[in-house]
């Protein structure tokens, strides 16, 4: 079943992304029919509901994949710290990801959103980019749980005998981490990485939607749906739901995808 749900999500997040990438020049040679939704109302001269929401799905992709790899590499880092640094270190990481759970995420993201506009404001010289704010916010909020997760990790490992003769040969606990401990821990920490994606996407999504993420002219999935929520006032469902059913296709695949991976190395453990 693991391995079912993973070939699953690889294959429609293989898809999507292919489907994604073709749209605009299969588009632009005529090689298409007509988008059946018509044009996207906020762009209706130069842009179609199809065009828009399969950019916007290639954005949601980037923002995820970027940005959940940002968290679990600063999750493996501080693992890694805490290990290195001994128990006190590593039981003030775990304090610092418990206190971390306790704080709203979206809004979180929408003070940073804030405080960048403010910035931008009062110095009209800075402009950062929006796509890197939104990753760099991103990975703000989501290090904690991935944290706690490759820290249990880590000390079930410890425990293991090979480690405990590593140590009693004489190793030193840096050549314990990266040469017995981190090889052991790629797979788990792949895994988490492919569960923090949709996380991610969902939570740009969510801020997107109410209008503190990507501007409307490099719009994701989100910022599509926040831009176009009007469209539900007039029951005009057709301009939403190809956004939404890519939004859930994604955020499903990547799960299956993390989750089938995170099973498999599970199984190995047993």
């Amino acid at each position: 079943m693991n391995r079912l749900r993973f070939w699953i999500g690889a294959a429609v997040v293989g898809l999507l992304l292919v489907a994604s990438w073709l749209y605009e020049p299969l588009a632009a040679w005529e090689a298409l029919p007509a988008c059946p939704f018509g044009p996207d109302p906020t762009f209706p001269a130069t842009d179609t509901v199809c065009g828009r929401t399969l950019v916007g799905l290639r954005r949601s992709v980037a923002v995820g994949l970027f940005a959940g790899a940002a968290a679990a590499g600063l999750a493996l880092f501080l693992s890694l710290l805490g290990r290195w640094g001994g128990a006190w270190i590593d039981g003030l990481i775990a304090r610092g990801a418990d206190l971390a759970f306790a704080l709203p995420d979206v809004l979180i993201l929408i003070l940073i959103a804030f405080v960048v506009g403010l910035l931008r404001d009062a110095h009209p010289g800075f402009r950062p980019d929006a796509l890197l704010v939104i990753i760099l916010s991103l990975t703000v909020v989501g290090w904690a749980a991935p944290t706690r997760m490759i820290q249990r990790r880590l000390s079930t490992l410890a425990s293991q005998d090979f480690i405990v003769a590593a140590r009693a040969l004489g190793a030193s606990e840096p050549r314990v981490l990266l040469r017995h401990l981190l090889p052991f821990a790629w797979d788990y920490v792949l895994a988490i990485f492919l569960l923090r994606v949709p996380a991610t996407i969902l939570a740009e999504s969510t801020v997107s939607f109410l209008g503190f993420g990507l501007p409307p002219r490099e719009a994701s999935l989100g910022t599509y749906l926040g831009l176009n929520a009007v469209s539900l006032l007039r029951s005009e469902w057709a301009v939403m739901v190809p956004a939404l059913v890519l939004l859930f296709l994604l955020v499903i695949a990547f799960q299956w995808l993390g989750e089938g991976l995170l099973g498999r190395v599970q199984e190995r453990r047993t």
